[in-house]
This record gives C-alpha cells, sequence and structure tokens, in this order.
C-alpha cells in the first residue's frame, strides 16, 4: 500500500537508490551506449531521471523502488532524447498509454507499424525515435517501463 512520505524521507530514499550498484550500472550503459551524447544531453537524462525518481519514491513501496528505479532509466532517456514525440509516446488513446501500446507491440512488425500509426508517430521525423524506443522496448522490460510510464505521466 503506497505511503506518502516527507521531504526529508523522501531525500533520503532518493539518495540510497542513487547509489544503488544496479541504478548506477544501467544508467552508465544507457549512457555509454550512446556514442555520440553531449554533456548537455547527459545532464537532461540525469535530471529527468532523478526528477521522476523523487515522485517514484514519495508514494512507492521501498522493496520495489530499486527495480522501479532501473525502468525509471530507461524512461527517463525516452524523454530527454524525445521530446517531439512525447504526446504520442505518454498521451493515452484508447487502447492505453502509448507506452504501453508500443510495449505490448515491441516484437511484432505490423502490431508495431498499426501502433506507430495510431499513436500519429508514423512521419518521417518519428522514425529514429521509434525505432529507438523499439529497440529499447525490447532489449529492457517494455512492459514494465511502459506500466512505469502510464503510473507517472
Amino acid at each position: 500500500m503506497p505511503v506518502a512520505r516527507t521531504e526529508e524521507q523522501v531525500a533520503a530514499v532518493a539518495a540510497m537508490v542513487e547509489h544503488d550498484t544496479r541504478v548506477r550500472e544501467r544508467m552508465a550503459e544507457r549512457l555509454r551506449d550512446q556514442r555520440t551524447l553531449s554533456v548537455r544531453e547527459a545532464k537532461r537524462i540525469l535530471t529527468v531521471w532523478q526528477f521522476y525518481l523523487r515522485v517514484l519514491v514519495r508514494f512507492d513501496d521501498r522493496r520495489a523502488v530499486v527495480e522501479q528505479a532501473c525502468h525509471l532509466v530507461v524512461l527517463a532517456e525516452i524523454i530527454a532524447r524525445w521530446p517531439a514525440a512525447q504526446r504520442g509516446l505518454l498521451g493515452r488513446v484508447p487502447a492505453g498509454h502509448g507506452l504501453e501500446v508500443l510495449a505490448g507491440a515491441a516484437e511484432d512488425d505490423w502490431g508495431w507499424a498499426r501502433a506507430v500509426r495510431e499513436l500519429g508517430l508514423h512521419a518521417a521525423e518519428h522514425r529514429g525515435c521509434v525505432g529507438g524506443v523499439r529497440e529499447l522496448l525490447r532489449r529492457y522490460d517494455g512492459d514494465g517501463i511502459a506500466a512505469l510510464a502510464a503510473r507517472l505521466t
């Protein structure tokens, strides 16, 4: 059951999570995999991650927060790397939250094409985004990342 935490409790849990080996390894892996990432872009990913971590920590069960923080690394990357696609990625359509729709279709080419069109991400300017998001959802726990996104956005 979610419990609201004070600002001091949030800061303490966030600091613990920020120093967790699994979280640090995931963050380092994601930053390392982006070869052309500028310092400014890396900072944007970290800032988005820290913001949503504090939102997550405020109400989530402490036992699950490290796993969720690892999912949050990938979600922060998606938010920071493709700001022009946020309406489709984080919006809601009749089929559900944008990332949930994409995660459900990530392994099926035909389903993926339908999901991308339904979310309005089929234009040429989103081609890099949808390819990158699909790769991330396949490589990591896409359903877990999408469920977290649906809760936080």
